[in-house]
């Protein structure tokens, strides 16, 4: 484990050098027809971490702009064409300039300037290609169906032998390839409409399982892959259970890095706090210690206490109101408090807001306060959307989310009560449309 904790910060030493360094993109465009091409994107794919998205500007007939250097090599070309998104992957170590040549064509892009990036080329036709038929040739036989997915295969192994390529792009293509075989395999279903136990094979009759295929560096790049091996090392009911799971099937340093941090962060929003506070941090504490994880997740753990019921009212987080004034939410204490989480781009929050106002007008004699806390992170969409719904009561903003954060919010509307001491009383409270259900519930209230 010591060697394993060694290698990652090594690793991610040289991903935040590497990503301070910026090279330029030079992207001349062709295309079959005239099209639409309105917007060019690149993106740098990384072993560690994630590549930041970068838009290249026009300047004189070509598109160009600086990019995080990529720490694989591998970066990713997205242009938006005819109201369509189109992608390509390149590859080049250069870290200065990196000049490429898009041409569109029968509905893919391409970009051969290099016998890298032909080969890359020639697999995306044929990925393009099998998803466009996956779901435009409707009642497809389990027979073309199989073969389908075991193309991906065949003409992944047949561009490299033909190509030659070395071993880094092999082995990018042949992730790829399996990775583009499991999301159509899983996609039969809805492409084809038909029900997935009519599915005569299954995956696996064509591929080997992927601790035999993706315990490698190119996995990383490939988010439905680590989708694959985080869904399949989460069969066990323990965190421990999914990450020795993880750890005894998977070797590769990245692979473990980045699906560990899926599964706990899973762990931190889907843990029941409120019945199983003490277990939890034991839990986590021994993963952490058992699997050389970060000290962070036991800290984003222990911040999430405050939705234990009895803990008291979050502090340190900064809520403002309409005029930018910061409000303490202890300066309530000594009244019950009804605490509205919202969004001016909810639906389902704004559809609540006439059923509070009624609440809050039938309730005003009573020793309760109604506080709604807007997460939004456009501050003058949070007024516009206050003032078009003509609401009453305490309005606060959320800036930086940590409200909604500390107290494990994760969908909105949501609904907490506090009582008089500035202790949470219930979580996951009843909405204002429950009327007077929710009304002498709060009534009740010592």
């Amino acid at each position: 484990m010591k060697k394993l904790l060694l290698t990652l910060i090594s690793i991610t030493f040289i991903t935040l050098t590497a990503q301070a360094q910026r090279v330029r993109f030079d992207i001349s465009f062709t295309a079959d027809k005239p099209v639409n091409l309105s917007k060019v994107y690149v993106s740098p794919l990384n072993i560690q971490g994630e590549g930041k998205t970068t838009p290249m500007r026009l300047s004189d007939g070509k598109y160009v702009g600086g990019v995080p250097v990529s720490d694989s090599g591998f970066y990713e070309v997205i242009m938006e064409i005819n109201n369509g998104q189109w992608t390509v992957p390149v590859y080049s170590i250069d870290t200065k300039k990196i000049s490429i040549a898009i041409d569109f064509s029968n509905n893919a892009l391409t970009e051969k300037s290099s016998i890298y990036n032909k080969a890359l080329s020639d697999f995306n036709i044929i990925a393009t290609e099998n998803a466009r038929a996956l779901w435009t040739k409707q009642g497809m036989t389990n027979e073309q169906l199989y073969e389908l997915i075991e193309s991906y295969k065949k003409n992944a192994e047949s561009i490299i032998t033909d190509t030659q390529v070395p071993n880094t792009i092999r082995q990018y293509i042949r992730t790829w390839a399996y990775t583009s075989a499991y999301s159509a395999f899983t996609s039969i279903p809805r492409a084809q409409d038909r029900k997935a136990k009519d599915i005569t094979f299954d995956l696996y009759d064509i591929y080997p399982t992927p601790q035999k295929t993706l315990d490698n560096d190119m996995t990383s790049l490939f988010m439905p892959a680590l989708n694959l091996i985080f869904e399949e090392v989460s069969v066990g009911s323990s965190l421990d259970a999914k990450l020795t799971h993880l750890f005894d099937s998977y070797k590769n340093g990245a692979i473990r890095l980045k699906v560990s941090e899926h599964i706990l962060e899973r762990f931190l929003t889907r843990h029941n706090y409120t019945d199983h506070y003490d277990c939890g941090l034991t839990e986590i504490k021994d993963a952490c210690k058992k699997f050389t994880l970060p000290d962070t997740y036991i800290k984003e753990y222990e911040k999430r206490k405050a939705i234990v019921k009895g803990s008291d009212l979050p502090g340190g987080i900064r809520l403002t109101d309409i005029n930018g004034n910061i409000v303490d939410l202890s300066q309530f204490k000594g009244k019950n408090i009804y605490i509205d989480v919202w969004a001016s781009w909810c639906g389902p929050c704004c559809n609540e807001i006439p059923y509070l106002k009624r609440l809050e007008a039938r309730m005003k004699d009573q020793n309760v306060v109604f506080v709604s806390i807007s997460t939004d992170t456009d501050k003058e969409a949070w007024k516009s959307k206050m003032q078009e719904l003509k609401v009453d009561g305490v309005q606060l903003l959320d800036e930086g989310g940590l409200f909604a954060e500390s107290l494990n919010i994760i969908s909105i509307p949501f609904f907490l009560v506090y009582d008089k001491e500035g202790k949470l009383h219930t979580y996951g409270a009843m909405r204002p449309s429950s009327g007077r259900l929710l009304e002498e519930f709060l009534k009740e209230l010592k």
